[in-house]
């Protein structure tokens, strides 16, 4: 049931073009979330970090010039946002983001740098999957699903 007194509805109903009306509303799950692709990224993460906190002590500990004892600082701080930060990332993105589906396209308005507004015409779509779970929570992907979302 639409509420149309709900900041979520407010702001999905304020993007409709005229005629159109908004059947649904909704957002993504909330909260720290694993994904398919962090089996990959996980352990690949891990390897890097690891390089990376090494060369960076082992320059700190060592006689090298600034120019070194700097130069890790960078993949340093890519190995943590890559091992926590992207989770965390991830979770302030989707708290922003809101889904619609409207009698005409699925809209999607997420307010992370600014408000940014996605929508999909399934009609213009030549290929839409939905992968839902026993507890109904699933995903839906307009055209073809990335390599890496893939079921093996």
């Amino acid at each position: 049931m639409i509420s149309p007194d709900t900041p979520a509805y407010l702001l999905l109903s304020q993007r409709l073009r005229d005629g159109e009306r908004l059947l649904w509303y909704g957002r993504p799950l909330q909260g720290l979330r694993l994904h398919s692709s962090d089996v990959t990224m996980i352990p690949f993460s891990l390897l890097w970090s690891g390089f990376a906190f090494f060369w960076e002590y082992s320059v700190i500990h060592s006689s090298a010039s600034l120019l070194f004892r700097l130069w890790g600082v960078p993949f340093v701080l890519t190995e943590i946002y890559m091992l926590v930060g992207r989770f965390f990332y991830d979770a302030y993105r989707r708290a922003r983001t809101w889904y619609g589906l409207s009698d005409r396209r699925a809209i999607i308005v997420s307010q992370v740098w600014g408000i940014n507004e996605k929508s999909v015409n399934p009609g213009a779509v030549e290929q839409i999957e939905v992968d839902r779970q026993a507890n109904g929570i699933g995903s839906i992907y307009f055209g073809t699903r990335p390599p890496l979302f893939r079921p093996t």
